[in-house]
């Protein structure tokens, strides 16, 4: 318990330095969806008790169609042997999944999330100078795959 409570420290420590981020996604070939693309911009970061909220802005770049302006806030709350990670939408926190820590340095969801058809989950890995989160979202109609880099320096092709 003790090593998991120095993890979650460390990983909240790394998440409240983020100032970019880097985004890719990516349908599988069951998607209905199509959502492939990449985004890049800030991150604004509000630091709470238990956690920080990413205030994301910046540009999606879809592989066709028009550049799009984009927002996210996503929220992590640091629990006793897990970190949560919500999506935040019209001021109320979605739930995506728990991860918990795995190997040095590597998270992993807890269990799938169920939300309604769809299974999340997610693996979070911090490296040396950004991490890395790479999610799946799979159901009837969806088969997507989403790739964040945050770093504190901003991030180049």
């Amino acid at each position: 318990m003790q090593q998991s409570q120095q993890r979650i420290q460390q990983l909240h420590h790394r998440l409240t330095r983020i100032q970019h981020f880097y985004y890719r996604s990516s349908p599988g070939p069951l998607s209905v969806m199509g959502w492939e693309g990449e985004g890049r911009g800030s991150v604004r970061v509000d630091t709470q008790k238990h956690g920080c909220l990413f205030y994301e802005s910046g540009r999606f770049y879809p592989a066709r169609g028009t550049i799009v302006d984009m927002v996210n806030c996503f929220e992590w709350e640091c629990g006793d042997d897990h970190v949560r990670l919500s999506h935040r939408r019209r001021g109320e926190a979605v739930y995506l999944f728990d991860l918990v820590p795995e190997a040095d340095g590597i998270w992993r969801s807890a269990t799938p999330h169920h939300c309604g058809d769809d299974i999340y989950r997610g693996v979070l890995t911090l490296e040396t100078e950004q991490i890395s989160l790479q999610w799946r979202v799979t159901g009837p109609r969806k088969d997507e795959h989403f790739h964040y880099i945050y770093s504190e320096t901003a991030i180049s092709d």
